[in-house]
């Protein structure tokens, strides 16, 4: 798992993942899981920006992240990055998971939005710039059956009861 600290640089943000995901693939990393808005975290404008449509290997994210797996020789996990939806104001959170040899393995789109009203009067509405995703994922990997999840996810225990179902 792979901690950065990203900005709305995309280019820094990759080159620094691409570092790392290298890293970890020399000491024998099968499996590299980058955190969410590890390409780009700024303004919902430049996220709407950036968003790419699953499946053009030649879109910047998804070109870096098929030359991590090459460079790791191994399957990255791609912890959220946004993916083009048919609303072009909320593209979804999305996990991509890509191995070597361009091999897209999967995605899963985050279900549970971060929409919450803070103790000082501050509301947060991930749902205003963001589409949520309607399917649980699990996938193959490494010889193990993963579960995907992003962040708030975390909060809703019947996703993993779902999640946990479908592994087994």
């Amino acid at each position: 798992m792979i901690q950065l600290s990203s900005s709305d640089d995309v280019p820094q943000n990759l080159e620094a993942a691409r570092q790392v995901a290298a890293a970890a693939g020399r000491r024998g990393a099968q499996i590299v899981v980058l955190p969410e808005n590890f390409a780009y975290f700024g303004p919902e404008a430049g996220r709407r920006a950036h968003a790419e449509r699953i499946g053009d290997d030649q879109a910047p994210i998804q070109r870096a992240l098929f030359e991590m797996a090459d460079a790791a020789n191994a399957v990255v996990v791609a912890g959220g990055m946004p993916e083009a939806s048919s609303d072009p104001a909320r593209p979804y959170n999305t996990a991509l998971v890509v191995g070597p040899g361009r091999r897209l393995h999967g995605a899963y789109r985050k279900l549970h939005l971060f929409d919450v009203d803070l103790a000082d009067g501050t509301a947060l509405r991930e749902s205003n710039s963001t589409t949520p995703g309607d399917e649980t994922r699990v996938l193959e990997l490494a010889g193990f059956r993963v579960g995907l999840s992003i962040c708030y996810d975390v909060r809703f225990p019947e996703l993993y009861r779902r999640l946990v179902a479908a592994a087994t």
